[in-house]
């Protein structure tokens, strides 16, 4: 799997121990792109992810602070045209995390899809 360049080995590390917590939403690579730039790695048909970005999300709360959560492809296993729509697993720390993950996506993509 490639990296992206602009990747830094901080953003992996803080993404070690993220895992799937049953959170998943519908879009396509390119609506992906446009919304949260290129994916920070790239594999193909062969990969278990094919597409995958790592993302700080702001957490609203008095401290201010950030969760890192994955959104990647799953065992796809195939070719697939960037505007067709797939389905996306969300990866985090906890499963609070990627519930409100999937909130704030769903309200961002709605939001893009509707501009």
């Amino acid at each position: 799997m490639e990296t992206n360049e602009n990747s830094t080995y901080h953003k992996w590390e803080k993404a070690i121990g993220t895992s799937w917590h049953g959170h998943e939403f519908l879009s396509t690579i390119e609506e992906l792109k446009q919304v949260f730039g290129k994916p920070d790695a790239i594999g193909d048909k062969n990969d278990k992810v094919q597409y995958e970005w790592i993302l700080d999300l702001e957490i609203s709360n008095s401290l201010g602070t950030s969760a890192v959560i994955t959104i990647y492809d799953w065992k796809e296993y195939r070719d697939y045209n960037e505007d067709e729509f797939i389905r996306f697993h969300i990866g985090g720390h906890s499963e609070n995390i990627t519930e409100l993950a999937q909130i704030e996506i769903e309200n961002v993509l709605n939001l893009f899809r509707n501009d």
